[in-house]
């Protein structure tokens, strides 16, 4: 009776969904849904206006899906990418048909797709997103303003001006997934784009290799978001150990800061050197960690599976 029972539930929840969208809504949300099974797939863009003769070879939504799905491919050696699919997203996100609420639209329609790209599983809530994608092209006002609320963001003045020169929001200590976070420095700056932040310090451990401060620049750039890098440094023994932040001299350019730590080798070779001895102890922790996790907790969850070793996890490594 009860498998009877959800499958009438099911043919309801499919008829609602068939009397409430369009066929262009469901078939652009199942085309989402197969992009999300395949995010790390090129990004395929023309260089074509998104009101030009792109429009006639791919959905705008799904371009901007496509582009915010790349933002999320982990590791230094792909900001390449990751940089041409913001390109892309910030685009089409300023492509709207208004001329009154220019900055609070591509907002919207970047946290739309965001959203419909994160309630995969939950149909109904995909079509709702891109239904109100559609409606939020136009730009009207008291659309925008709905969506906002429901979005729960600020509306940010419409000053011609980028939200760096707006002195809204800010946050003086993050991390993104090249030192301690989980977003990559694309995705943590498209959060504070569509969240209206006008200042980011985002903060590292090492900066030898540029890529991992360029990535966060030049997508600031891109947002209009102004971001100062920071490096971050612990002193003490565990348990009184201290924390520091440095924030070298900077314009907001990736050459800038390039530029002061090649002029003073000397002065920070002290400096450095510390933070290559941290980035060692973190190593060690990490090791330990995982040899701990190995000899107790991996025994005890691959005992439940003695007779089916082709159940057992493998033990953790380093790599």
């Amino acid at each position: 009776m009860g498998r009877l029972g959800n499958s009438w539930r099911r043919r309801i929840v499919s008829l609602r969904d068939l009397l409430s969208f369009s066929g262009s809504v469901r078939s652009l949300v199942d085309s989402l849904n197969r992009e999300i099974e395949t995010p790390d797939k090129p990004l395929s863009h023309l260089g074509s206006h998104p009101a030009g003769f792109v429009r006639a070879i791919a959905k705008r939504r799904l371009t901007m899906a496509e582009a915010y799905l790349l933002l999320g491919s982990h590791g230094p050696e792909r900001y390449q990418e990751r940089l041409a699919a913001l390109a892309v997203l910030v685009d089409n996100a300023w492509h709207a048909k208004t001329f009154s609420m220019p900055i609070n639209t591509a907002r919207v329609q970047i946290a739309l797709m965001k959203e419909s790209v994160q309630a995969r599983g939950d149909l109904r809530r995909q079509h709702e997103l891109m239904s109100d994608f559609t409606l939020a092209s136009y730009g009207q006002e008291p659309v925008i303003r709905r969506l906002l609320r429901e979005l729960d963001l600020i509306e940010v003045p419409e000053l011609g001006r980028p939200l760096s020169e707006l002195d809204l929001g800010w946050d003086g200590h993050l991390h993104d997934l090249l030192s301690q976070g989980t977003k990559t420095p694309s995705q943590l700056l498209v959060d504070a784009f569509i969240k209206g932040i006008s200042r980011l310090t985002v903060v590292y451990y090492d900066l030898a290799d540029p890529r991992v401060f360029e990535e966060a620049l030049e997508v600031a750039r891109l947002l209009g978001v102004h971001v100062e890098i920071g490096i971050e440094l612990s002193v003490g023994r565990r348990g009184e150990r201290l924390h520091f932040m440095y924030l070298p001299p900077q314009d907001g350019t990736p050459a800038s800061l390039k530029r002061f730590l090649a002029a003073h080798p000397e002065e920070l070779g002290q400096f450095f050197t510390r933070l290559a001895d941290n980035a060692q102890g973190r190593k060690r922790t990490v090791v330990a960690l995982l040899e701990e996790f190995n000899r107790t907790r991996l025994k005890e969850i691959n005992s439940r599976f003695r007779n089916l070793p082709f159940l057992q996890a493998p033990a953790l490594r380093v790599e």
